[in-house]
């Protein structure tokens, strides 16, 4: 029988350390075997201690970065910076191009908004074995016919009340204090403030005061208008032209969206076209879901409007045109309920009729909100959709008041990228050194993003680090060692990097794996 530990001992040692066997018939000699094996052990755990401790790159004092290693660090910042100030000067350029071309940019840019919310329109029809011409023919002849409707329905309308509100107006505040008033606190048992009856009475003698001074400087503005042949002729050229710059982009829409990812960056395609398609996603849907909430509102309105007008003796075409209103002004969230209201609103006013035709008006808007909120835009658009109503109001704002007319339809695309970039930008964000707290080299993880940023070489560090201390003294072999077989000697990697040691060992604070693994050539001898 062997004894456990000599069998431990001799499970632990390595092939090139084993010893003979010792007789198993004496005990003595076993033991002291084992003794003196453990003994031998311990010698050669101190012996590699003290080969490590004696290493050159051990024995070597920590080092500052060197100028050039401080520029290779920082030197991506400099690139960075330089590059958002060549696109923030192309974003300057743009901007003012857009603004002082607005007149000739704006049936363009309208033109491709129409060709790109009615292209899946076009598909489909095409997939129907339609022709294609025949499609965008067809959708431009119902897109024309309904606009001119609007124009020839709601133009006379909506004049025939501004004209009833600007002769009516002075005698609404005088029934409104007379009638209405009194009315009110019989009704609800309260007293209306006498400020309240001052402010009436002086805002109705203002009103009569500047009625006539506005109506001649409207009448002015519009003689002034129709004396601007140019400018009409202009219009009316933009209008005209806005059909046949829809028609050819809808009939090449297919053959742009090809040549367009073709023009893409060939190692940066696969990204950049989903983010593009995310991109579509979100401003696409949004557009063609709030347009058909538009049509559906509007159509709701108008046949609640046109019901309650016609019950109180108010003509029915003026329930209509606020519907058509209304809906067409629901594409902004809220914006179309706003003016809705107050237009029904000074209608009701002007052909009074008792506060029954108001509380009607009420409730249609009411009602036609509920349904609007709970099952018309939950039902067409849906989790599709990441733009808020409040962020499309902000950023229409913003458009607006940057842009103008152009600010306001690129708004809301522009939105719709910047919320798919920016998890994107947030994520670029977290990884950089100022997040983190890091002064490390940014350690590259693919090939295309080595080709993405500069690297910068310094020849002469290189070779510095490359080559081996002499100084060091040689570390002897042990004794028992097995003997090493003949190997290749390897030049020093041009990658090393002025922040690696002698054995491309990294230094303390500085990422082992910094450098992409793209080759670097190497200077030709000469």
């Amino acid at each position: 029988m062997v004894p456990e530990e000599s069998q431990e001992n001799e499970t632990t040692k390595k092939p090139s350390e084993a010893t003979p066997k010792p007789d198993a018939s004496k005990p003595g000699a076993q033991r002291k075997e084992a003794s003196a094996g453990r003994k031998k052990e311990a010698v050669c755990v101190d012996e590699v201690a003290e080969a490590v401790a004696l290493h050159p790159a051990l024995q070597r004092e920590p080092r500052l970065l060197t100028p050039s290693a401080q520029w290779s660090h920082y030197s991506r910042y400099v690139y960075l910076l330089s590059k958002l100030l060549f696109f923030g000067i192309i974003l300057g350029i743009g901007v003012w191009l857009t603004q002082s071309l607005a007149a000739v940019l704006f049936p363009i840019f309208v033109s491709l908004l129409i060709a790109y919310l009615l292209d899946p329109g076009i598909d489909w029809l095409e997939g129907r074995r339609v022709n294609r011409t025949v499609g965008i023919l067809l959708y431009i002849f119902l897109g024309v016919l309904a606009m001119a409707g609007m124009v020839l329905f709601l133009y006379p309308t909506i004049a025939r009340l501004v004209m009833s509100l600007v002769h009516k107006a002075p005698g609404l505040f005088e029934m409104l204090q007379k009638e209405q008033i009194p009315w009110f606190e019989r009704t609800f048992r309260v007293s209306i403030p006498p400020t309240f009856r001052e402010a009436i009475t002086e805002y109705s003698a203002q009103l009569e005061q500047a009625l006539p001074g506005v109506i001649q400087k409207v009448g002015a503005w519009l003689s002034g208008i129709l004396t601007q042949t140019g400018a009409i002729m202009s219009s009316l050229l933009n209008l005209v032209m806005i059909p046949v710059f829809s028609f050819y982009f809808l009939r090449d829409f297919d053959v742009m969206k090809r040549h367009s990812t073709v023009l893409l960056p060939a190692y940066r395609r696969d990204f950049l076209m989903n983010r593009l398609r995310k991109m579509d996603a979100v401003v696409g849907e949004w557009f063609r879901g709030q347009l058909q909430v538009a049509a559906i509102l509007g159509v709701l309105y108008s046949i609640g409007l046109t019901a309650v007008f016609a019950s109180v003796g108010i003509e029915w075409s003026s329930g209509v045109a606020v519907g058509v209103v209304v809906g067409i002004l629901s594409i902004i969230p809220y914006f179309g309920v706003f003016i809705g209201v107050i237009m029904a609103a000074l209608i009701v006013l002007i052909e009074w009729s008792g506060i029954g035709a108001v509380i009607a008006v009420g409730a249609v808007f009411m009602v036609v909100q509920l349904l609007e909120g709970y099952i018309i835009t939950p039902k067409v658009v849906g989790e599709k959709v990441g733009l808020s109503p409040v962020v499309v109001i902000i950023v229409l704002l913003l458009g607006g008041e940057l842009g103008g007319l152009m600010g306001i339809l690129l708004s809301i695309p522009v939105a719709g990228a910047l919320k798919v970039l920016l998890p994107d930008l947030i994520e670029y964000y977290q990884s950089t050194p100022f997040y983190t707290g890091t002064v490390e080299r940014p350690a590259f993880t693919s090939t295309l993003d080595a080709r993405t940023r500069p690297r910068f070489v310094n020849y002469a560090d290189e070779a510095a680090d490359g080559a081996v201390d002499e100084k060091a003294p040689a570390q002897p072999a042990p004794a028992d060692a097995p003997p090493k077989s003949p190997t290749k000697e390897v030049a020093p990697s041009k990658t090393a990097g002025p922040m690696s040691d002698e054995k491309g060992a990294s230094q303390p604070g500085f990422s082992a794996d910094a450098t992409p693994d793209v080759p670097v050539a190497e200077p030709e001898a000469d």
